[in-house]
């Protein structure tokens, strides 16, 4: 198990074309890490946007996005590239 202070929650969020999600420090108060949104799912082309709690942690990305199914993997891949190891 992980210890408190070292423990994330991931909250998604899904429409039809789109994810929001969150990731959070479990804390009290629980304390944001990042926010982000994918749009245009089964589109040619969509864009994943993160907001970091430093302005230097926001990003704006192309991504072709054919299915849910594989939004979700690609954003459970940036989220192990850009999360520390392990959380």
């Amino acid at each position: 198990m992980i210890p408190a202070r070292e423990a994330r929650i991931l909250t998604i969020n899904g429409g039809s074309s789109s994810i929001k999600f969150s990731v959070f420090e479990v804390a009290e108060p629980l304390l944001r890490l990042i926010k982000g949104d994918i749009d245009g799912i089964g589109h040619a082309q969509g864009t994943l946007t993160v907001h970091g709690s430093k302005g230097s942690d926001d990003l704006s990305r192309s991504m072709v996005l054919a299915d849910h199914a594989s939004t979700v993997r690609a954003l459970m891949a940036w989220l192990r590239e850009h999360l520390p190891p392990g959380e």
